[in-house]
């Protein structure tokens, strides 16, 4: 049996060894995550709710995926599509935050700064989506995630767009009252990505079907 695997060709090695590895990071961080460590200071404070994320996404994505022989477009267009997945986030929060934008007041979020993160960021997201439209599908569970991170979007909003880091302070005007700031802000930052990233694993849940 170990022989066999020795046999292997170059693509289906790392193939099973990104997703073996992808499978580890799982459980290692659903472990971090019941010792309440949210972050993974040794990698700089990454949130371990992102890398859970990706380790999801890419152990569906890439399954999914067919391999042309010599290729290995099933791994980097899952790899791509995880970070389809982060920059999604990451643009949806930036623009949230009303002290960036200036939405009521001139010049209305049509500064410079915010024209070159979306050029530096958007091909991020719209480049692998691209690559793998074929292989993705929108469906009623898709439409369900979907659903369920507006609402999570919408009352993180409506609580005042609190801030884990900025404890007290309220981005928006709150119309729902909270005390407990910190595991609230948690709740909905994390809670959105998690639901996000279910988005993204349901369009790609599917045997690869025709372009949309």
């Amino acid at each position: 049996m170990f022989g066999d695997f020795l046999n292997l060709d170059g693509h289906t090695l790392v193939k099973f060894t990104l997703i073996g590895a992808s499978a580890t990071l799982l459980v290692s961080l659903c472990y971090l995550l019941v010792l309440g460590y949210y972050w993974i200071w040794w990698l700089r404070d990454v949130s371990a709710f992102s890398l859970l994320s990706i380790s999801l996404i890419y152990i569906v994505s890439v399954r999914n995926v067919e391999h042309v022989s010599g290729s290995y477009r099933d791994i980097v267009y899952s790899v791509l599509y995880c970070a389809a997945f982060l920059f999604t986030y990451e643009i949806l929060y930036h623009f949230t935050w009303p002290i960036y934008l200036d939405y009521f007041h001139y010049p209305y979020g049509l500064e410079l700064a915010n024209f070159e993160y979306l050029a530096l960021y958007m091909p991020l997201v719209v480049v692998p989506l691209y690559l793998m439209r074929k292989y993705i599908r929108f469906t009623r569970l898709s439409l369900v995630f979907a659903s369920a991170f507006g609402i999570f979007w919408a009352l993180w909003i409506l609580v005042g767009f609190p801030q884990f880091f900025t404890i007290g302070t309220f981005y928006y005007p709150p119309f729902v009252a909270i005390t407990d700031y910190r595991n609230t802000s948690l709740f909905l930052n994390y809670g959105s990505k998690l639901v996000l990233a279910g988005l993204f694993i349901s369009l790609v849940s599917f045997h690869p079907v025709r372009r949309l």
